[in-house]
């Protein structure tokens, strides 16, 4: 899927020139006036702003504090005529992610972009997944009596308390987040943060990056560098979903942090110690992985130490009016509504 960029500019000339040379590789609207294009990103999502610095009424900082106000996450980058020392110092102070020279060059723009964009969608999977947590955190408990979320909580139980990595597997959908969320919750470590990242919607890249962080000057356009995730998280607890979708590479890195609590930062030199409570989920069958060569048995080894599995809905039928009932009070609460009654026949149905 191409990236889509807004490119502002009260120039048509320049405007015509980004398009011949982006439309290619990208989707792009173009907009000649900045308050029209900043309704079009009101409306719809951009991945890239290209802002030309020839607005008649507006600096750099002032578009980027009306671009603040919007909301959503997307990269700034400005186009410029000359690298003057006051046209630098405006770019500076408006916080745009870097800038290029005009007449724009695709090869030079894709150089400056590709690191941007990595960065871009780890934060989009952050924004998802603490939403998706947000939401995991309303259920105070995993809704069911069936015997086997009966076991579940029992395990749940005998295992939150200590640091032990577990390993939660089960098809999608059939709340392996909520079981991780949960350990945390009753686990002496619920006061330290609890870091979510899901291995299967990222390159292996972009998750080492996410994961262990980066040095300063390792990738174009790293500045400083960044903390990982599992500084952020020193003393919490980790949850890697779909702990498959890591490389070989990423999976040796990792091993070295259960085992040992150490582990460095990508492009540096310096070993880092880290207390991290690991807990991974998997929808496929690990051993399998193992034997294609996909994946580590001696990471295999250590992650299946506590095994949690959890079954899908059609194998424990006697949650399912807990489950409805449960969802449908959501919703009646939500729209203001008397809570309604779920006839017989039609939990009969649903099961």
């Amino acid at each position: 899927m191409k990236k889509s960029i807004l490119a502002i500019s009260e120039r048509k000339e320049i405007l015509k020139q980004v398009r011949k040379e982006l439309l290619g590789e990208y989707e792009i609207i173009t907009f000649n006036n900045f308050l029209d294009g900043l309704d079009m990103l009101r409306e719809s999502d951009f991945d890239i702003i290209l802002l030309d610095q020839n607005m008649t009424w507006f600096t750099f900082t002032e578009v980027r504090r009306k671009l603040n106000g919007i909301g959503k996450d997307f990269v700034v980058v400005g186009l410029i005529e000359e690298e003057t020392e006051e046209v630098l110092k405006d770019l500076r102070g408006a916080d745009i992610y870097n800038y290029l020279l005009k007449p724009l060059c695709i090869k030079e723009f894709n150089k400056l972009i590709f690191p941007a964009l990595q960065s871009l969608s780890i934060l989009k999977e952050k924004r998802k997944l603490e939403k998706k947590l947000s939401d995991t955190e309303e259920i105070q408990e995993i809704v069911g009596q069936s015997t086997k979320i009966k076991e579940v909580k029992n395990l749940i139980d005998k295992i939150a308390e200590s640091d032990l990595t577990v390993l939660v597997s089960g098809e999608n959908g059939v709340g392996k987040e909520l079981i991780a969320a949960e350990i945390y919750k009753k686990s002496d470590r619920r006061k330290k943060s609890f870091m979510v990242i899901n291995c299967a919607s990222m390159s292996s890249d972009i998750i080492e990056s996410e994961l262990f962080g980066y040095e300063r000057d390792v990738f174009p356009g790293s500045g400083s560098g960044k903390v990982g995730i599992l500084e952020e998280a020193d003393g919490g607890t980790v949850f890697l979903d779909e702990i498959t979708g890591l490389d070989i590479k990423a999976q040796a890195k990792l091993l070295r942090v259960i085992e040992y609590g150490e582990f460095r930062r990508v492009g540096g030199n310096k070993t880092k110690k880290v207390n991290i409570r690991f807990i991974v989920s998997t929808n496929k069958n690990l051993k399998t992985e193992v034997e294609s060569g996909k994946f580590r048995s001696d990471l295999y080894h250590r992650l299946t130490a506590f095994p949690i599995e959890m079954a899908p809905l059609r194998e424990r039928k006697d949650d399912i009016p807990l489950l409805a009932n449960y969802f449908l009070n959501k919703i009646v609460v939500d729209i203001h509504r008397e809570m309604p009654i779920i006839s017989s026949d039609t939990m009969k149905y649903l099961g």
